[in-house]
């Protein structure tokens, strides 16, 4: 006799499911409700604001000069291309398209310019999880392990920013969802798999390396077959394109080598793991690094498709070793370590699910034990996240200051330069005031009428320039940045000096 009964392992199954999907879209309304008023908030001289007024003049000098004229964004609008130096290409190019193409469908403003990121981040939360359910985790454990990992200030802060180590981020997991399925046996899943290693290298210097590392392993199973091999040639075809746009860019191969050399250099190695390893203690969550460094030493013994960790794992460690100076310098280029720490969280939640459905073999409540002691803590840093935002975040609002000022107060029509004092990063300078930036400093000829753009040289100004221009009533006591005149600067000056 038929019962018209639903399965019970079927039902369990699917509500997993539902439970996981719940808790995905959980963090990603999450991020965006504590992301909110970044969406629309002026650049300032943080690393958000630096960032964002960088590839937003690129964004619009491609699409007000074209393609051709922009270098496919690299050089700014204010400058001649056919005889200016002034030329930022010491990233991959395609964020430049990126951010034009969002601009050109809303328009140049901030939630435009910051859209790539948002979106590249909302993906990379849907991926980092199907990613997890491909090295075997269940998809509950997947889900609270990709929840456990994101729900930290590098993710909630920086995945909001516009950089390519998070714009870049979803093309690197297509690439490594990619390999999992092992070897493709038609044109179209070559084409996919090509496609994928090609775009990934022109997303970003970590997208670029996963695909180099998957690139590398694929040509060592079947030397004879690489010149097949879609991720082989992917990579390389990617590389070329690479190569070519930052030679036409530059002219020369030159600054590239310069600018690498910068990169991995001015800092010892000892110096850049220690100050590296305080950016995960301060930006990671406390809970995927306990859980996720055993987890990965279990995942590369003996985790399903292990391959994968390794290429992580091995990116991870090539960008803190060889680049150590660019990994000292800017906390949010160990953004790629979320990866492997959720690889690697997923992997300890596994084994203790494991250990505790044991405990009670066929019952079906065993089997959300772990998930949902650890999804817990989670919500609970979550709330903490949101409603206690870290220092940084704080730091980045405040900030935003110097982009509405740079907004408003314009400089004069004849002027030639954005001048500036006491102000650091004057990328958003650029961008707003559509002028090469200049710092005002001892001894240079100004035109005593231009506007200067000034800050406090420290949190009280007492001791600054900025203070002199409080007294005199000639900047906003309660702000932090301000604009005066060359002539207003010179005479503060003076005044300090007697």
């Amino acid at each position: 006799m038929s019962s018209d009964r639903p399965d019970p392992l079927i039902s369990s199954a699917t509500s997993h499911r539902l439970l996981a999907v719940a808790l995905l879209v959980l963090v990603g309304a999450a991020f965006l409700f504590n992301g909110r008023h970044r969406l629309t908030a002026a650049y300032g001289p943080s690393f958000d604001g630096g960032n964002a007024a960088i590839w937003g003049q690129g964004s619009r000098s491609l699409r007000e000069s074209g393609p051709i004229s922009s270098r496919f964004g690299a050089r700014p609008v204010f400058t001649d291309p056919g005889t200016s130096d002034d030329v930022y290409a010491s990233h991959p190019p395609l964020i430049y398209s990126e951010t034009a193409l969002a601009e050109t469908i809303a328009g140049e403003r901030p939630v435009a310019t910051r859209a790539p990121a948002y979106l590249a981040s909302l993906v990379s939360i849907l991926l980092l999880y199907l990613l997890l359910c491909r090295l075997g985790a269940r998809p509950l454990v997947a889900a609270t392990a990709a929840a456990v990992t994101l729900i930290c200030p590098m993710f909630f802060v920086y995945g909001a920013m516009l950089d390519t180590p998070i714009t870049g981020l979803p093309f690197a997991l297509v690439v490594l969802l990619l390999l999992t399925y092992g070897e493709a046996t038609d044109v179209r899943s070559r084409l996919v798999r090509a496609g994928a290693a090609a775009a990934a290298v022109l997303a970003s210097w970590p997208a670029a390396t996963v695909a180099g590392l998957v690139a590398v392993i694929s040509f060592l199973r079947r030397p004879r077959h690489a010149h097949k091999d879609p991720f082989v040639l992917g990579f390389l075809g990617g590389l070329v394109v690479l190569a070519a746009w930052l030679l036409w860019a530059h002219g020369s191969f030159s600054t590239t080598v310069d600018d690498l050399r910068h990169r991995t250099g001015g800092a010892s190695l000892t110096s850049s793991l220690t100050q590296q390893g305080h950016y995960l203690r301060s930006l990671m969550s406390p809970v995927a690094l306990i859980l996720g460094v055993p987890g990965l030493v279990v995942a590369l013994a003996r985790g399903q498709r292990r391959i994968v960790t390794v290429v992580v794992v091995g990116a991870a460690v090539i960008f803190a070793v060889a680049l150590r100076g660019l990994m000292h310098d800017h906390e949010y280029w160990s953004y790629w370590v979320l990866v492997p720490l959720a690889i690697g969280t997923a992997s300890s939640l596994g084994w203790l699910d494991e250990r505790v459905r044991a405990v009670g073999p066929g019952r079906r409540s065993f089997a959300m034990v772990v998930p949902a002691a650890v999804a817990g803590v989670a919500l609970l840093a979550l709330v903490v996240e949101v409603r206690h935002p870290p220092a940084v975040a704080r730091t980045i609002e405040r900030q935003a200051e110097a982009g509405v000022v740079a907004q408003h107060d314009h400089p004069l029509s004849s002027q030639q330069w954005a001048w500036y004092r006491d102000v650091g990063a004057p990328p958003y300078l650029v961008y707003y005031t559509h002028l090469p930036e200049r710092e005002l400093i001892d001894g240079v000829d100004a035109p005593g009428d231009e506007t200067v753009f000034v800050a406090r040289e420290d949190p009280s100004g007492v001791n600054g320039l900025w203070h002199t221009l409080e007294v005199e009533h000639l900047v906003d006591p309660r702000a932090s940045y301000g604009v005066v005149t060359v002539a207003q600067v010179w005479e503060a000056l003076a005044r300090r000096i007697q």
